[in-house]
């Protein structure tokens, strides 16, 4: 698992920054909500963690189509399977592999937009460490979307369907706990609303990818 892991980092990191592009796409976002809010601070502030959860969603959609699927188009997946190693395994270190390349970069940088943005200090706290513990549950649900749309060759738009309806939950907790920082701090119900989904999404989610990958590779 861990040697997969690194293998998907090194193999990004040659990508020539393609693994920056989600936070390229929340600076983007970032500046355009700026732009289209009329630099208000006070509007920005309050709405600051949800355009932070829509900018972090909208980056993780945007990535969702590539893991699996070049794996598979290039036979790495089919490599993997057939030699014997556990297809949960596998789930688990794309999954480990894409929170370091792709979540990691945008908790880095959501602290400067939160600023950016005129939030005090613990709405920036409450909305990144919401971020840290919903995130997990948000990847699951796109690489599980991803696994089952493995053998269609343009899964873009279907997997934003399938994918989204499942991150509403998560959303709104995450806003939520977001918001309830100040008051009740990770304590506050909506964090651990927030951890349960995680750890329910994580659980479930790694054997249901498994099976995903297992029902493409045995039928292609």
């Amino acid at each position: 698992m861990i040697a997969l892991t690194l293998r998907d980092i090194k193999l990004a990191m040659r990508s020539s920054g393609a693994w920056l592009h989600g936070v390229l796409f929340l600076v983007v976002f970032t500046v355009l909500s700026v732009i289209a809010l009329g630099a208000d601070k006070t509007v920005l502030a309050t709405l600051g963690p949800a355009l932070i959860w829509l900018a972090v969603v909208f980056s993780l959609l945007l990535s969702f189509e590539k893991g699996l699927t070049e794996d598979a188009r290039d036979g790495t997946l089919e490599q993997l399977y057939l030699s014997a190693m556990p297809l949960s395994a596998l789930a688990a270190s794309k999954l480990l592999s894409q929170w370091i390349l792709i979540v990691l970069p945008l908790l880095i940088v959501t602290p400067f937009i939160g600023y950016g943005f005129g939030m005090e200090l613990p709405e920036i706290k409450g909305t990144l460490l919401a971020l840290v513990i919903g995130t997990p549950a948000l990847l699951v649900y796109g690489t599980f979307a991803s696994a089952c749309l493995i053998s269609y060759r343009s899964n873009g738009l279907l997997l934003i369907l399938l994918t989204v309806p499942l991150m509403i939950p998560t959303m709104i907790f995450g806003l939520d706990a977001s918001d309830g920082y100040a008051a009740g701090g990770v304590f506050d119900k909506s964090f651990q609303a927030l951890a349960g989904l995680s750890l329910l999404a994580v659980g479930l989610g790694i054997p249901a990818i498994a099976a995903a990958l297992k029902t493409h590779l045995e039928t292609s």
